[in-house]
């Protein structure tokens, strides 16, 4: 081990880690350190950043520290705590037991378990005098699936449809695992009635018996399905839509056709969208016979659609506007002449819509009376069978409407200037009585702010004959004047009160305000060592002149452990194993630990996380790393270690910034014991590198596991600078978008681009191979090797300067959790080390088959190479866990 890794390395990280911690402290925290300890019944309050115990007793009873539940599987914890509604943190009494038992009892028996038996005790916590729960669940047997008929079905075999059905798949597992739910056969039958519906079977009937007989513990299930005649339709006389779009207001096959109620909503639904193209005369009438094919009932149904003429908007004609130009006037307006944007039908309910909007556009500005009438004149083009329309719109504007004077009366908290300059509704401005409501609010708002909660504000107008002046009133009621009182906490039996009452922005003395309320809300709920907390507030709803607040708290379980293990071709076998403490000594802050060993090498981290660095909230985090990495294909491998110090935070809704500092110590090595090139000993040598790295993600991705629509991109920036070397001197940046898109309910396309490049500093040297882009595999293009893409004439990967990669891939779900996928993939390494290979793209074609899981999807690819060369296969399998992109 080198001096550095002995001394250097451990002075890093000492200093690091020590400001870390300062990082997280502030006067708050050291003027209250070693002073509030957290308790479960009185909690401590701060009024002026002290801390006292108030005189009141929040509960008479202790509070449950915890609640350790034993036999749950295969059900969580959380399951059995929601249908308790028992949480750690609440109010120990012996009446709280009362009726649990008989409600986890019904939960199992909902999972097929025949006479469950379970127990509650609590014993005392002698240290704090809180009570732990402990609940025992024996499961004993439960009904197994022995028997699973399906009668009546004649269009799809038994097989077929068995595959459909959770309950009947149980029935194909071990005798040990055939356990009956009721639950999920429920949603089996829904399934099912579905499944025929979408297959042109709207009339479904399904009834289901399940006999259950306690003694042999056997459960024997009976499916009898009425299908009823398949539904043929067909569509005459349409010309404007095609069948298919057409179908997709066919909701009969969505929600069946009991008595024709489904095919007569579809109709509608049809006639609606040739109402919206301007077809105002369209109709459809049905023809039905029902018949016999080789022995099975149809329905065949004719619609036949007499679409009539075509109404086209010719032109859009205005009379009566002074106050705004025709201009502004028809950018309110969607009834419009044909072109790139509108279809220029005529429709006469678009038509009263845009007569409104006309209306509020007056309104807005102080046209109390406007009226808008429309004339339409129209003329016949036999030949197009089409009637153009000439639409005018009468405007009789009326009079403005000016507000000549604004009085608030009953204000004391704020003088008349500021309360003045607040509203809308000034002295000179226009009049609209829409506002009057606004203003209330805003004065409320402002008033509220103050200390009186209670406020409320009423505004009145009064209009002069003619129309043309208003005068407008506020009368404010302000209520009693209302300060924060006490706040207390219970259940935060690990998390320090300093934690809490940083989040607070309400201190009691302060005058009570709703907006920091809310807010306080906000900053506690956000605490990630708390899995819920509950707000309760005293003397608000009563008008008292003091607001006692109670947070009911349920902590996280702060420790965890996580592992995980499989196969992908990436990394061959591998298992990892990550642990930590998402709430170290009751500070909110995370420490984990995590390693893992593949057949590429191996990895640890030691990381540590502050949610709310210096009181902000960015969350920072630093991460201690060691790795050992010998890439596939490749003929070197590298050794580092290092820091991180890395700030995250939100940006609006969907966006993420985040801002990382990496100092490692990198060491390539030959693999194979080959020689070291000539030239290239430098890059050999023990490097220590330092890392800046911005980037910025966004992400409108509908799903983690199975994204579905949206797009994600990320911007990531590399500013690297060797300290001992100047091979590590270069700006590398990554930039990506994803898109996905599902025109079909069972249809969905995906698409990747990516584009790197790593651009040098000077032009003294070239960089090391281990900081180079790599091409080829699971996670770019299948159906090479991996990294493979581009590789020398003694076949081992070459990396380059640029990479440029695109994926494009359709999934299609197959039911019954599994999916079928057929991809493109091409990409091209250019600027390599070497002058070998080629920069032109190289491109595969493939297909893939998902199964999916509740943790994301497990699968298996076949790549074709389309431009194979001497010496390569045709094409590669590939085996992973989740979606490459």
């Amino acid at each position: 081990m080198t001096q550095f890794k002995q001394k250097d390395w451990i002075k890093l990280s000492a200093v690091l880690w020590i400001l870390m911690v300062c990082f997280a402290k502030d006067p708050a925290y050291a003027q209250s350190a070693g002073k509030d300890e957290p308790g479960p019944i009185v909690s401590r309050i701060i009024i002026e950043k002290k801390q006292f115990t108030p005189g009141f007793q929040v509960t008479p009873y202790p509070r449950i520290k915890d609640i350790k539940i034993s036999g749950a599987f295969p059900l969580l914890e959380r399951e059995i705590l929601n249908a308790m509604q028992l949480y750690p943190g609440d109010v120990y009494h012996p009446k709280t037991f009362s009726g649990k038992e008989a409600v986890i009892v019904e939960v199992f028996k909902n999972e097929g378990y025949i006479a469950p038996v379970v127990n509650l005790d609590a014993a005392e916590d002698p240290t704090d005098g809180n009570f732990v729960v402990y609940v025992t669940i024996d499961k004993g047997d439960f009904f197994h699936i022995r028997r699973f008929e399906i009668t009546g079905n004649r269009a799809f075999s038994t097989t077929r449809l068995k595959l459909r059905i959770k309950t009947c798949k149980s029935w194909l597992t071990p005798d040990f695992m055939r356990c009956f739910k009721k639950k999920v056969f429920n949603k089996d039958i829904q399934n099912l009635i579905r499944f025929y519906r979408r297959k042109g079977y709207p009339e479904i009937v399904v009834n289901s018996d399940v006999n259950k007989d306690a003694k042999t513990q056997n459960a024997s299930i009976f499916v009898t399905i009425d299908e009823g005649p398949r539904y043929d339709i067909e569509f005459q006389g349409n010309k404007e839509f095609w069948g298919v779009t057409l179908k997709k207001d066919l909701t009969l096959f969505e929600e069946g056709n009991k008595k024709d109620f489904g095919l007569r909503k579809s109709i509608r639904k049809i006639k609606k969208r040739y109402r919206n193209a301007g077809y105002k005369d369209c109709r459809i009438e049905i023809k039905s016979e029902r018949k016999q094919e080789a022995g099975m009932p149809v329905r065949n149904i004719r619609l036949l659609i007499y679409e009539g003429p075509q109404y086209v908007v010719n032109s859009v004609n205005l009379t009566g506007n002074y106050a705004f130009d025709s201009k502004k006037i028809k950018k309110q307006i969607l009834t419009r002449t044909p072109g790139l944007i509108a279809n220029g039908a005529w429709v006469q309910e678009i038509l009263e819509e845009d007569k409104r909007a006309v209306t509020s556009l007056y309104l807005k500005q102080g046209y109390m009376n406007t009226v808008v009438k429309d004339e339409i004149k129209s003329h016949k083009d036999i030949k197009e069978n089409t009637t153009y329309v000439d639409i005018t719109l009468d405007i009789k504007e009326g009079v403005q409407t000016q507000v000549t004077s604004a009085t608030i009366h009953g204000l004391n908290v704020l003088s008349d200037s500021e309360a003045l300059e607040a509203i809308t509704l000034k002295k000179g401005s226009v009049f609209r009585n829409y506002m009057i409501r606004s203003d209330e609010n805003t004065l409320s708002s402002l008033i509220s702010e103050k200390g009186y909660p209670h406020v409320t504000v009423k505004g009145t107008a009064v209009i002069s004959k003619d129309n043309t002046q208003a005068a407008v009133t506020y009368e404010v009621d302000e209520g009693p004047f209302v300060r924060m009182g006490q706040v207390a906490y219970t259940g935060n039996f690990l998390t320090k009160g300093r934690v809490i009452e940083k989040e607070l922005e309400l201190n009691p003395g302060e005058p009570f305000s709703l907006n920091k309320f809310l807010e306080s809300q906000r900053n506690i709920r956000d605490i990630n060592a708390f899995d819920s907390v509950r707000f309760k507030t005293y003397g608000l709803k009563e008008k008292e002149d003091k607001v006692n607040l109670l947070l009911e708290l349920e902590e996280k379980k702060p420790y965890y452990i996580q592992l995980g293990g499989g196969y992908d071709t990436e990394r061959e076998f591998y298992a990892d194993i990550l642990a930590g403490d998402r709430n170290l000594f009751g500070l909110n802050k995370e420490i984990w630990t995590r390693t893992e060993i593949s057949q590429i090498g191996y990895r640890g981290d030691l990381g540590m996380v502050e949610p709310r660095f210096m009181g902000t909230r960015i969350k920072s985090s630093i991460n201690m790393f060691s790795e050992k990495r010998e890439e596939f294909n490749t003929n070197f491998g590298t050794r580092d270690s290092g820091i991180s110090v890395s700030f995250n935070s939100r940006l609006f809704q969907k966006f993420n910034a985040d801002l990382s500092f990496v100092y490692a110590y990198k060491k390539q090595y030959q693999r194979d014991s080959e020689p070291i090139p000539a030239g290239e000993e430098d890059e050999y040598d023990p490097r220590r590198i330092l890392t800046i790295s911005p980037s910025l993600i966004y992400n409108s991705t509908d799903s983690y596991i199975r994204p579905r629509k949206g797009m994600f991109s990320s911007l990531l920036l590399d500013f690297s600078k060797g300290i001992n070397n100047s091979l590590d001197n270069f700006f590398k940046y990554r930039l990506e978008i994803r898109k996905y898109y599902t025109p079909m309910e069972n249809l969905t396309f995906a698409l990747r681009g990516l584009f790197g490049d790593i651009t040098r500093f000077d032009d003294g040297s070239t960089i090391p191979e281990d900081q180079l882009f790599f091409l080829g595999g699971t996670s770019t293009v299948r159906g090479f090797d991996e990294n493979r893409l581009r590789f020398d004439t003694t076949g081992k990967a070459l990396g380059g300067k640029t990479a440029i990669l695109g994926n494009i891939e359709a999934r299609i779900d197959l039911g019954p959790n599994f999916e079928l996928s057929f991809f493109y993939d091409t990409g091209s390494i250019k600027n390599a080390i070497l002058d070998q290979g080629s920069d032109d793209f190289r491109s595969s074609v493939g297909v893939g088959l998902h199964y999916l899981t509740q943790i994301g999807p497990m699968g298996v690819y076949y790549g074709h190479k389309l431009d194979r060369k001497a010496n390569e296969s045709t094409g590669s399998f590939h085996f992973t866990i989740g979606f490459r992109f």
